[in-house]
């Protein structure tokens, strides 16, 4: 059977593809014809323990499948000094460049943690499909809801920001630490993404 989260949450995805093509709705997954967004922030919801402390020294990378190339592109990497987040901060988030970074189709963020000696250590990372930010399927993919104008504000966010969240279970990496040694069981991860009216796929239309 699956043991990957991601992998089950794609046969959600999967069959929810089907239940759109029976409605003669959108449906098409390819990346070049998928819904793009920008993905303005990622957000922990508590800290993962990978330091002796209890912290970590997060950063992230976001890769998408492209078509194009046939293989996972990297459209986006943490830069410059990575900050040590203790647990009492109770969560950390990052704002993707100025405007955000584009995304379509499959998208994967994973994330890590830096160290000063050894090479970067994969914390955890999750795989979802753009066609379904709005709309996830009920089981392993995540909840959806648009943010109202008054919660944009008080986040900085654009109005009509969409809050993708995953909880522990739902999170690469995340899920198969039922012992609560790196991952508190209220762990969720956040993706803030802002849809791209009428426009499709990871690159800009030429």
């Amino acid at each position: 059977g699956l043991t990957i989260i991601s992998q089950i949450r794609y046969v959600h995805y999967f069959a929810d593809q089907l239940r759109l093509i029976k409605q003669g709705l959108p449906s098409s997954v390819g990346e070049s014809s998928s819904p793009a967004f920008s993905l303005l922030r990622v957000k922990l919801n508590t800290i993962p323990h990978f330091d002796l402390d209890g912290g970590c020294d997060p950063f992230i990378q976001v890769n998408v499948k492209s078509e194009g190339a046939h293989e996972v592109v990297q459209v986006f990497k943490s830069a410059g000094k990575t900050l040590h987040i203790k647990p009492a901060a109770g969560s950390w988030s990052e704002d993707l460049q100025e405007s955000g970074v584009r995304v379509a189709g499959d998208v994967q963020v994973v994330f890590y943690d830096a160290d000063l000696i050894f090479a970067p250590k994969q914390m955890c990372s999750t795989w979802f499909h753009t066609l379904f930010v709005k709309a996830p399927p009920k089981d392993m993919c995540g909840t959806s809801k648009e943010l109202s104008s008054s919660e944009c504000q008080e986040l900085n966010l654009p109005n009509s920001t969409w809050a993708l969240t995953f909880t522990k279970p739902e999170v690469d990496g995340a899920a198969k630490d039922t012992k609560c040694a790196k991952f508190e069981a209220e762990f969720a991860v956040t993706f803030y993404l802002l849809e791209m009216a009428g426009e499709f796929g990871s690159l800009p239309a030429v």
